[in-house]
């Protein structure tokens, strides 16, 4: 009698060979057996009862009879000791992985249980009243050869045996699951939840289903850029093993380092993607085993044999002072459109510069709220989640930067401060058109392409001009930056003064745009505060006018009679070269010598004069 398990088991690879190689043996003794017992004499009846239930006589005497039985028995026996030695020395040799280990001792733990439940079935069948029974157990099926006698197997006996079969695998079900009910607390569990616990706890768990309900969760928490990486990771192991539904059990510690090695040639991924995995496989560890009750759906952790390498330093990419001025002063590339990316990567780049090196997704999302009297103030988005204060900083708009800060403004109904996110998606996006507007006039330039800037170029240079030029410490440096440092801790209870920071950009800005000089500048101008906006000009006031071209005075008056600004810019643009390239910025500062109020304005050429 064959009678099919209606459940399918997983198994490693090494449980399916070593089963089949026991079943294989088995079988092929039994055939032998059976094929030498023949004989003309008619005795009795050995009776394979199949998967159907209907019993397949083959005719023997007595005695070969008996020796098939006892034949059977101890082929079984042999196979099965065989593939039990086998496993064991697998399980102890020092040259096996972790994971043939694991496989080893869960096969053992199958066959152990095999020969247990054959032994009972053969007993429970004997004891009503059949001569003799040898019972084979594989993976997903059972087979029952009973001593028939003369009479044979009718129907009745069909039913009694595999009734006897059936009630020994439910039986050996209903003590597996009361042992994983009394090992863990089910006491809040629906009916459902108890029969998926029951039944699916001891399947193999797919990896990449675990890891995308981890992502989707982290996203919903407010992590999405970090979401974004994790995702990116789980999907390079996927593409790497080939698959969209990586298991636990494919996560050894030797495939894991083989996708590690590919990474190799990566600067940064080669350390972000392994550590990702490897929280997302810790977290796993938290949430589906259970120890201290038994449950253990994930056998191990193959990553406490895995090397993590570092990622390569971070490349300087920061550009000079002079290198700057030739950026932002030269003509943008022509183009039809009347919101070009050129114009947009210019003018993010230098809102970057003029705003202590502010990211693009903080830009981006900035909102009406975050900006109060001539002051952003807003978290961080790449560490407000890991940083006691909420990586906060307050940042003053420069007078430099006011009118370029002033055309991004959103109109007055939206929650958004600009309105970059009319035309973009998400911060994303908006960061790559950015950099394509870098790249583009870059190219211009007749840059190779190998030194293209990009936004990070202008965060970076803001740090290494503020350190370098401006004489700031590099916890100066980092206080301006918003960086992590020793004091997190500290901020967290402190009310934090942030003038600091706004005179270190000060100094920045009047180095790079009012400055062609390389030695230092000293000490930076401190302007007055954005509140008061109004720049009074009266015929009687003395004005000191300044025009700037790539850092260097090309224009100078100091004189009264002046009744608002354009009068002012309008004198200095008389005194300008004529050379100029039309497209060029032009930078105005102009001083009321009574107030000693000063204020910044940038004119192109071609629009904002001729």
């Amino acid at each position: 009698m064959k009678i099919q398990w209606k459940k399918n088991w997983k198994r490693p690879a090494v449980v399916l060979a070593v089963l089949v190689l026991v079943g294989a043996s088995v079988y092929l003794n039994w055939r032998y057996a059976g094929n030498v017992a023949q004989t003309d004499k008619i005795l009795g009846q050995a009776t394979l009862v199949n998967e159907n239930g209907n019993g397949v006589s083959v005719t023997e005497d007595t005695a070969a009879e008996n020796d098939y039985f006892a034949t059977a028995r101890l082929s079984r026996k042999q196979a099965r000791d065989s593939a039990i030695s086998m496993l064991q020395e697998a399980e102890v040799d020092e040259n096996a992985t972790e994971e043939v280990c694991n496989e080893a001792s869960q096969t053992l733990q199958v066959l152990a249980g095999y020969t247990v439940a054959e032994s009972q079935i053969e007993n429970l069948v004997t004891a009503k009243g059949y001569a003799d029974c040898v019972v084979f157990m594989g993976t997903d099926s059972c087979s029952v050869v009973v001593d028939a006698g003369e009479d044979g197997l009718d129907a009745t006996d069909v039913a009694r045996i595999k009734d006897i079969v059936v009630n020994e695998y439910c039986s050996r079900e209903i003590l597996r699951y009361s042992d994983m009910i009394n090992r863990k607390d089910v006491s809040n569990y629906s009916v459902a939840e108890l029969i998926e616990f029951l039944i699916h706890s001891d399947e193999e768990i797919c990896f990449s289903d675990y890891a995308t309900r981890f992502i989707n969760r982290m996203a919903s928490e407010g992590h999405e850029r970090n979401a974004k990486n994790y995702r990116l990771a789980v999907n390079h192991l996927e593409r790497y093993l080939g698959t969209t539904r990586v298991m636990f059990t494919h996560l050894s510690s030797s495939v894991l380092t083989r996708w590690i090695n590919s990474l190799s040639l990566t600067n940064r991924a080669k350390e972000m993607y392994p550590t990702c995995l490897r929280q997302i496989f810790k977290r796993a560890l938290i949430e589906l085993n259970d120890e201290e009750r038994g449950i253990v759906r994930i056998k191990y952790n193959p990553w406490l044999k895995v090397s993590i390498p570092k990622s390569d330093s971070t490349v300087q990419r920061a550009i000079s002072a002079e290198a700057c001025r030739e950026f932002f002063n030269r003509p943008l590339p022509e183009t039809k459109m009347i919101s070009s990316l050129p114009e947009l990567g210019r003018d993010v780049a230098l809102l970057s510069l003029c705003l202590g090196g502010i990211n693009t997704v903080d830009i981006f999302e900035l909102k009406k709220e975050n900006y109060k009297d001539g002051i952003i103030g807003y978290k961080r988005a790449k560490t407000k989640h890991s940083r006691k204060d909420e990586a906060y900083i307050e940042m003053r708009v420069e007078p430099f930067i006011q009118p370029t800060f002033d055309k991004y403004l959103s109109d007055e109904n939206d929650e958004y401060l600009f309105k970059f996110h009319k035309r973009y998606s998400n911060p994303d996006s908006f960061n790559a058109n950015v950099n394509i507007g870098i790249r583009k006039i870059c190219a211009d330039m007749g840059m190779k392409k190998e030194d293209y800037y990009c936004y990070y170029t202008f965060r970076h240079t803001w740090a290494t001009i503020a350190q370098n030029d401006c004489d700031a410490n590099l916890y100066e440096v980092a206080f301006g930056m918003n960086h992590s440092h020793g004091l997190n801790i500290t901020r967290g209870y402190v009310k934090i003064d942030f003038t600091p920071a706004w005179e270190l950009n000060a100094k920045v800005i009047d180095f790079i745009f009012f400055s062609s000089k390389k030695s230092k500048q000293g000490k930076a101008r401190d302007f007055e505060t954005p509140a008061d906006k109004m720049f009074r000009i009266t015929k009687k006031m003395m004005i000191y006018g300044r025009a700037y071209f790539k850092g260097d005075v090309i224009g100078e008056i100091t004189d009264i009679g002046f009744s608002n600004v354009d009068q002012v810019i309008d004198r200095l643009v008389e005194l300008l070269p004529k050379d100029i390239p039309t497209g060029c910025m032009v930078q105005f500062r102009l001083m009321n010598c009574d107030s000693k109020k000063e204020v910044v304005y940038e004119r192109s050429k071609g629009k904002g004069f001729m």
